[in-house]
This record gives C-alpha cells, structure tokens and sequence, in this order.
C-alpha cells in the first residue's frame, strides 16, 4: 500500500485547518558550529551521545545517534531479525512499526491494543517471540500503562520501543528497564526537528555495538552540524514541552468534553499532540476526512491508515478555534451525511 500517512500530510499543505500534524513547532536556539568534527565519531557526536543518555537514564555507550528515528527502528528489526524467529507488533499502530519486519522478511503477528481497554497493550496473545510497539502510542498518544510496563519486563524478550513521542510521558525509556529492549527516539515530535534527520537507538552495550556495524552499511554518519543543532535543542526541549503543555491539556480536554456529548470517545491523555477521535457514526473514515479535506478544508487522518477504521488522528497542537471549526464540522457532516458515493467508499 505504500505511506499512505504522508499521502495526507501532502494533501492537508494548505488546509485552512490542518490537523494532520504530529509535533510541537521548534524551540527559538541559537547554534555555534565551530570546532564542530568533521566527520564525527561513527557512534554520534560525544557531547550529544552524553545529554541524550542523560535524559534517557543510561550511559553514553548505550546510545547511537541515528540519522532520524527511522534509521534507528531500521537497525533495531535488523536486529530483532538476528535474535527472533519472528516478532509481535501491536496493532493498530504506524505503517513503518509494521512494515519493516516485512521488508526484511520476518515472520510477524498482532498484539491487540483494544479500544475497550483504552489502547492499552494487551499481552494476552504474546507467543514468545520479539515484540514492537510505540510509547505514547501512534496513532492514539495512550500511555503503555505500568501493567503493561510490568508485564514486559517479565517477558525477558527482544523489544523495539518507538518512543518517539516518550518525551511527553514521565514514564519512558524501556531500554533502560528492560533486559534486552532497544528504545528509538528523536527531536522530530517534541521540537519539530523533523529536517535535521537526528535521531537515536538506545540499547545494552553490546547491542549499540552491533547496531553501529549495522548502521555503517546504511550511512557513514549522521551530519554533524545537524547534531550540534539537536543538542542545542535537546537542552532545551523540557522548558519547551512545558511552554506547550497548557495548550496541549486544552485541547483535549474541550475535544474530549465535545465528543462524550455526542456519543463518541476521545483516546489519550492531553500529553502528547496527537489523539484519536473515535466516532460510531461514520464507520469509514476514510470518506469523512476525505469530506472534511474537501468540503470545510480541514486536514486528519483517517484511522484506515493505522489500521483501524472508525477513528480520526487529530493535532492538538493548533489553536482552539481550529477545534471548535473541527467540531461543528463533524456535527454538520452527521446531520447533513456524506454523501452516497463516499458512505458506500465508491
């Protein structure tokens, strides 16, 4: 099927209100790149390497800069491929999280994150295999839950952790607490730092050493002027979370206010920006956001992305009246309909 997330981010360029978003905007930081290395140490420049194992409460060598989180989760089912006969993947959850194993030809089956349980992981059906998932969750921003937490440590098992959006949470860092686990994370959700393509693996010792063999077949290094900006940022990154949170807790709070009124249900916590709407009126959501692009200019996504149809991805990132528009949009659209074409997805 390809990306087909991005294929919305693309068409929302230009919305009146984009909802496709998934990051806070980057933090003002000013950046001196004198005496920066060039080229870097393979591993990552030291200073970087330092305040990410910092921030994460590990040591240096338990961490390799990555260039972006994408090449970090790459590495990481590289791994998983070497260690596991096949692996688990929650679901519903981001296409890549997904679709890596495929590419390289691993076995995969679902763990279920249930809306009845809050998306919450259900290890219920874990097999004894490699596990991979994302903390908060993508698309819904829920929490892993100190169940599921628990139960994972349990497992002594291989473990991909997306952590991308783990900033946000106080709980965080399974690489950390888990034997075995490999944590992947990057500056793209929390300051907008998609563009610099810095990222991480964090991982024991031995492992961040065969993930640097790995990652010098895919890319000698990772830009240094591109670290030096991440670490600049990623100093500022906790003050920056903060200056966004009320925001963030506003948003969801009215969003999540508006749709138990109406009989429809909002996941997550207000923490991160991201958060699933999830609507029993329109069982295809694919044609309500395709309605809402196109009819009041409004950019989502729909949850057929995530594999799993029935729910929008929202940003709560935006302004309140961008919500509010949001809202009467979605009350119009169950009053007035879709549309034939777009209710039987012709």
């Amino acid at each position: 099927m390809g990306f087909e997330h991005l294929d919305w981010i693309m068409r929302a360029e230009g919305c009146e209100i984009n909802l496709t978003g998934s990051s806070l905007p980057p933090p003002e930081v000013e950046v001196s790149l004198r005496g920066v290395p060039s080229p870097p140490p393979h591993a990552g420049l030291d200073e970087l390497r330092e305040a990410v194992a910092e921030r994460w409460g590990v040591e240096k060598e338990e961490v390799l800069i990555t260039a972006g989180t994408s090449e970090a989760n790459l590495i990481a089912v590289f791994i998983l491929k070497e260690r596991c006969e096949r692996v688990a993947v929650e679901w519903p959850t981001y296409y890549p999280l997904r679709a890596l194993p495929g590419l390289l030809s691993l076995p995969t089956y679902h763990l279920p994150r249930r809306a009845e349980g809050g998306f919450r992981l259900d290890l219920g059906e874990y097999r004894g295999d490699g596990v991979i998932l994302s903390h908060l969750h993508n698309p819904t921003g829920a929490p892993l839950g100190e169940e599921a937490w628990r139960a994972l440590q349990e497992l002594e098992a291989p473990v991909l952790a997306d952590e991308v959006y783990g900033m946000f949470h106080p709980l965080r860092g399974l690489a950390a607490e888990l034997r075995g686990a490999m944590t992947t994370s990057s500056l793209s959700k929390t300051a907008g730092a998609l563009g610099l393509r810095v990222g991480w693996l964090i991982a024991d010792r031995e492992t961040v050493k065969r993930a640097l063999e790995i990652k010098n077949t895919i890319s000698y290094m990772v830009n240094p002027h591109s670290q030096m900006a991440a670490l600049r940022i990623l100093q500022e990154e906790e003050r920056h979370i903060r200056a966004w949170r009320g925001r963030l807790e506003g948003n969801f709070s009215e969003l999540s206010q508006w749709a138990r009124r109406r009989g429809m249900s909002l996941v997550g916590d207000g923490l991160a920006p991201i958060s699933f709407l999830i609507t029993p009126y329109f069982p295809n959501t694919r044609a309500l956001a395709e309605t809402l692009l196109e009819r009041y200019s409004i950019g989502t996504i729909p949850g057929e992305v995530f594999s799993y149809p029935g729910g929008l991805r929202v940003y709560l990132g935006g302004e309140r009246d961008g919500i509010k528009r949001f809202e009467e949009a979605i009350e119009e659209i169950i009053d007035v309909g879709l549309g034939e074409e777009k209710r039987t997805g012709s």
